[in-house]
């Protein structure tokens, strides 16, 4: 067995053993992820392969790659950018050795060459086309936030906290006249855990009565990108009940959410601005429908308390003048019919004349008929012509009172109106300045607890090669590299030594 006096040595025997027995070239193939240039001026890139399990579920193995002196890769490779390179399968061939410093083996790339279109677009497309079958594909997705027909004044919040992304969100949510109550719901948006804890995250959210839910990340390495590449989260955002919004925060690279979502912006910050300008909008059409309301019903209640006085006008006037007229030919024509009758009587007065020897008895009686019918006539005609002065009487004196009483409702209706307008925006202002402070006590609630500000105070913040926070010696080993992120930058260090303090005193292991 062979022994070492401490982890340094033993690393280093590893380094020296991998470039006695690692010395020849290797070759494989793999997808390229999170390619990018160091200060250094080396390009790392992570090549990886996904293979499936035996039993269920699928692996990832992925081995770090360098190339020093990268430019001559973009004219090889006929590519602008390295970002080009992230996504397609590539041919590597390098010499494989062990870095001390990084505590990790990365191989030294001597060529690479295009392998073909990358495993991850192609899986993409396996799963949309899945939910293609299932009837989630292609989602409904909103053109613009107006579609929803009203204000944005409940939002669901998924991000990661303490975060860029997050915290440009929700200032731009504070240039919104309505700020709408949120529900933040904390979670990871990189890592192995992001896909299941947004799955989580989205169906407690379709359980509370919000309007829609939004997921932001903001910017972070491209491949993080690749932990949203999960069908079960494209179906849960696919099958949800209410739309979503999705902000990853990298304008030239899409995810399968991209895809499901029901609206999709580049940045949180294009999110919030939109929401915030839906808002704006919605305000504005208020205050114009308000003085339109306004404007047409004046113009209505001056139209009908016009038409009302003219018909009083017409009503006293015309109609009982036309009513009196229609009695009048009334009269007349039953003055008429008593002249004919009287035409006739003459007549019959003739007849019997020349008939009286026989008809003399007969038309004595006749006359008398005749006679005792006109009086009885007359005494009708008389009555009707009291009760028809009674009816214009009766009618006169109901109408007038109604005409009063309708224009004094009128008025008391314009006076009500005018009260509740005033009362409509004198509440509108103070929901407005709630609301605005709330959103101020909530970004203060954030900052407080943002260990970020810690920094700006003097403080710093380490964290391993992953961007784990360490919180304690046992976390690193002797020979770890770590980062330690101050104000206005970072320091990357290796360590030395580990100092345990323990009371007072200081001691060395």
């Amino acid at each position: 067995m062979k022994r070492f006096k401490g982890v340094s040595e033993l690393m280093r025997w590893i380094r020296d053993f991998s470039e006695e027995y690692f010395s020849e070239p290797v070759e494989f193939f793999g997808e390229v992820r999170d390619a990018r240039v160091n200060r250094r001026n080396v390009l790392n890139i992570e090549v990886v392969e996904t293979v499936k399990g035996y039993r269920s579920g699928s692996f990832t193995y992925q081995i770090p790659c360098q190339i020093d002196y990268p430019e001559s890769i973009l004219d090889e490779l006929g590519i602008e950018s390295y970002k080009e390179m992230e996504g397609e399968l590539y041919s590597v061939i390098g010499k494989l050795v062990f870095r001390v410093t990084q505590n990790r083996y990365v191989v030294e790339v001597i060529k690479i060459e295009p392998y073909g279109k990358g495993a991850i677009e192609k899986r993409r497309q396996k799963i949309l086309e899945k939910l293609r079958s299932e009837g989630l594909y292609p989602v409904k997705q909103l053109s613009s936030l107006l579609e929803l027909g009203e204000p944005i004044l409940d939002i669901a919040i998924l991000a990661s906290p303490n975060t860029r992304g997050l915290s440009d969100f929700l200032r731009m949510l504070q240039d919104s006249p309505l700020i709408p109550d949120f529900t933040y719901y904390p979670i990871s948006i990189e890592g192995a855990s992001a896909a299941k804890e947004l799955v989580s995250a989205l169906g407690k959210a379709n359980n509370r009565a919000h309007q829609l839910i939004v997921i932001v990340r903001g910017g972070g390495a491209q491949g993080g990108l690749l932990y949203l590449d999960d069908e079960s989260l494209a179906r849960a955002v696919a099958s949800s009940k209410l739309p979503v919004i999705v902000g990853i925060g990298h304008s030239e690279d899409k995810t399968l959410l991209d895809y499901v979502a029901s609206m999709s912006f580049e940045t949180p910050t294009a999110v919030g601005r939109e929401i915030s300008q839906i808002n704006r909008d919605y305000i504005h059409s208020l205050s114009e429908l308000e003085e339109k309301l306004d404007s047409v019903f004046s113009e209505l209640l001056s139209s009908f308390v016009s038409n009302i006085q003219s018909r009083s006008r017409i009503l006293s006037a015309y109609s009982i003048e036309r009513m009196i007229k229609f009695d009048h030919q009334k009269l007349l024509s039953f003055v008429r019919r008593l002249n004919r009758i009287d035409f006739l009587t003459d007549n019959m007065k003739e007849a019997l004349n020349r008939s009286r020897k026989n008809l003399i008895s007969n038309s004595a009686n006749i006359m008398n008929e005749k006679t005792k019918w006109f009086w009885l006539n007359l005494k009708e005609f008389r009555r009707h012509e009291n009760e028809l002065s009674s009816r214009i009487k009766n009618f006169e004196e109901r109408i007038t009172p109604e005409i009063i009483d309708l224009e004094r409702f009128l008025m008391e209706k314009s006076r009500d109106f005018k009260k509740l307008t005033g009362y409509f925006s004198s509440n509108a202002k103070s929901f407005y300045r709630w609301q605005r402070e709330r959103l101020q006590r909530y970004i203060a609630e954030i900052r407080s607890i943002n260990p970020i500000y810690a920094l700006v105070k003097g403080g710093a913040i380490v964290m391993d090669e992953e961007g784990k926070a360490i919180v304690s010696i046992e976390d690193v080993k002797i020979g770890d590299e770590v980062l330690i992120r101050l104000s206005d930058g970072s320091l990357r260090s290796e360590i030395l030594e580990k100092i345990t303090t323990k009371k007072k005193n200081l001691v060395k292991e």
